[in-house]
């Protein structure tokens, strides 16, 4: 019922009313003598169907006159979040951008790519947030899903009775025809095992002749039965949970037993190499071609456990070993991504990668390697640009003072927290690879330097007796002197300096990541299986694992459905087998001219330096087509 309030006389209003209302309207409309009145009576019949769906949404949901509202009309009253610019500087380092003459330093000349006009402007700090408080706030839905993202659910359809349908009467009223709405959609949640079971009963019949007679499958399940006891979706599911999950066969195995479906932990391993050893190799293999030939390649290495122990390269027996992951990007004009484990034991990650980079192609420049920067991968920095991780540099001087109580706990931090303000601006912001380079150039500079200065002073390399006027430009007290050399001090600004050039790259070169923290994310699939399976049988055993996870990591990395893309290669293990490059996690479900064009532009790209001066590519290249081609279905 709706009333109005501001007279003393209240008009009652039922939803049969209104309905007949908006046919009168509609009747109206129909012989209006003029166009403007047609149209007045078509929005007066609007307005009450508006009407009309308010009053439902207010008796469905309960909400408040006030978000109806807003929903129907929006919210022009919201304010917009303003950048506020705090990315360049943090409190009492007013100055922290470089100035041209600070980028020119004794060298005069600033790099031409400098002068660039699209080069993106430096931002002006917000005074009213010196402290860079003002953080964009998650929008989360705080757990809630709608039952549309429910993509895996059984769904039950339950249709209207006759009598019910729309266009025929309503029974209650038997005035008004009955209309459309949306479906009602309710989501009801059960458990079940990982794995679940169908169990055939047969009923059948005989006679003393010998004549057996069984009842017949359905249409429905013709496919089912006919198919193996262990099904694509069933192999997909353990090697989810055993690998992605970390859940071990022991573990799984306990699960199936308590919802009454046994699946042995034998069992388990025995199926992965029957249906999927030979399938996630072959795909794994063109993982390694496609990161061969990557333009950056990330990497690290962590402990892994076998069984058995095994003698080492040091002549020495031992069950623990080097498990590697190595992350590929820009192997292809998209922004796939590859990871790559490799549980060799007596190969570290300096290694692994030396022998990758066997698989490159011969005119390709040398890649871009970053790592944490320890002196045992030095071997395999010949292959490639060395890179270093500024988190590892960071990290020292905060577990030397903690709270930054001194000053050069408190400007070390305070420069690296410029420097990854400036790199969250750019990411924020979407600036390409080359004019996020030429962005930490002129921004990011200053805090590099001064981080280099106060180590030079700390480790007696730079007198500030000889040039005063750095202390001054640097914000450098007097007080700062040259520590003993084997002071905790000492060691850390040493690090930092044998590693200068290698971790201020990101100045100098596109693409160039400021840490391996993606990296030390891959790495806790290595330790996640560690902690739960606690080893590997055998050196076999771990090799043909981490087959197995890098398709499945390389897969999410992707945002490509998993368990989806790891029952179809085992559904489709002879074609998969034939020609593993078409059935890659990004072009599996793709037709083959979108697949053809791929592995042209792969091709094209290995033919072109990868460390080109018109990095990140040419504009007019395969991705266009690509995009063109799924565009059009």
């Amino acid at each position: 019922m709706f009333t109005n309030k501001n007279k003393k006389d209240e008009i009652e209003l039922d939803v049969n009313e209104a309905l007949a209302i908006k046919d009168r309207l509609l009747l109206m409309a129909k012989k209006a003598s003029s166009e403007q009145e047609r149209k007045d009576l078509l929005m007066a019949s609007s307005l009450v169907e508006t009407l009309l769906a308010v009053f439902v949404a207010w008796g469905k949901s309960k909400k408040t006159v006030k978000k109806i509202l807003k929903k129907i009309f929006g919210n022009n009253s919201e304010k917009q979040p303003k950048d506020n610019g705090d990315h360049l500087q943090s409190a009492g380092h007013s100055n922290l951008v470089a100035s041209e003459a600070e980028i020119l330093g004794n060298s005069g000349t600033i790099p031409s790519f400098i002068n660039d006009t699209n080069v993106p402007p430096a931002v002006e700090p917000n005074s009213n947030d010196p402290k860079g408080k003002g953080k964009k706030k998650r929008a989360g839905g705080n757990g809630r899903n709608s039952a549309d993202d429910y993509i895996g659910a059984n769904e039950i359809l339950l249709k209207l009775e006759d009598g019910f349908l729309p266009g025929q009467k309503c029974p209650d009223c038997i005035k008004h025809f009955l209309y459309n709405l949306e479906a009602l959609k309710t989501i009801r949640l059960v458990g079940h095992a990982p794995v679940t079971a169908f169990k055939f009963i047969i009923e059948r019949s005989g006679c003393v002749c010998g004549a057996v007679y069984a009842a017949k499958v359905p249409l429905d399940f013709q496919d089912l039965y006919n198919a193996d006891k262990y099904g694509p979706s069933a192999i997909a599911s353990i090697l989810v949970y055993k690998y992605l999950m970390a859940v071990s066969f022991g573990m799984l195995s306990k699960v199936q037993s308590m919802h009454g479906v046994p699946l042995p932990a034998s069992t388990q391993a025995n199926k992965i190499k029957e249906y999927a050893l030979d399938v996630f190799k072959s795909v794994a293999q063109v993982f390694r071609y496609l990161s061969a030939n990557a333009y950056l390649l990330g990497f690290d290495d962590t402990i892994i456990r076998l069984m058995e122990k095994r003698l080492t390269t040091k002549n020495t027996e031992t069950n623990r070993g080097h498990g590697t992951a190595v992350l590929a990007n820009h192997f292809d004009d998209q922004d796939n991504v590859i990871v790559l484990y490799d549980f060799d034991f007596n190969k570290h990650a300096g290694d692994v990668v030396i022998d990758l980079l066997k698989l490159r192609e011969k005119d390709k420049d040398i890649p871009l390697l970053i790592s944490d920067g320890l002196n045992a991968y030095d071997e395999c920095k010949k292959d490639g640009i060395d890179l270093n991780c500024n988190t590892h540099a960071r990290r020292k001087i905060v577990e030397e003072d903690p709270n930054q109580k001194t000053f050069v706990g408190q400007a070390i931090v305070a420069c690296y927290q410029t420097i990854y303000k400036n790199d969250r601006y750019c990411k924020d912001n979407n600036l390409s690879d080359l004019d996020r380079m030429k962005y930490h150039y002129l921004n990011s500079q200053y805090s590099f330097e001064r981080i280099k200065i106060i180590f030079e002073i700390l480790t007696g390399k730079f007198s500030p007796s000889k040039d005063p006027s750095i202390l001054a430009n640097f914000k450098i007290p007097s007080y700062v002197k040259q520590v003993e050399p084997n002071d905790d001090l000492a060691t850390i600004a040493n690090y930092f300096l044998i590693r200068y050039t290698a971790l201020t790259r990101v100045m100098f070169i596109p693409g160039v990541p400021l840490d391996t923290n993606y990296v030390e994310r891959a790495i806790k699939a290595i330790i996640r299986i560690r902690v739960n399976s606690l080893f590997f049988e055998n050196l076999e055993s771990a090799k043909y694992s981490g087959e197995i996870l890098s398709v499945l990591e390389t897969t999410n990395l992707n945002k490509i459905n998993v368990f989806i893309y790891v029952e179809f290669l085992i559904a489709n293990r002879e074609k998969v087998i034939k020609n593993p490059r078409n059935y890659l996690p990004w072009l599996y479900d793709k037709d083959d001219a979108y697949k053809k064009l791929y592995w042209e532009m792969v091709a094209a790209k290995n033919r072109r330096p990868a460390n080109s001066p018109e990095y990140p590519f040419s504009e007019q290249t395969h991705s266009d087509k690509l995009v063109g081609l799924q565009e059009n279905g």
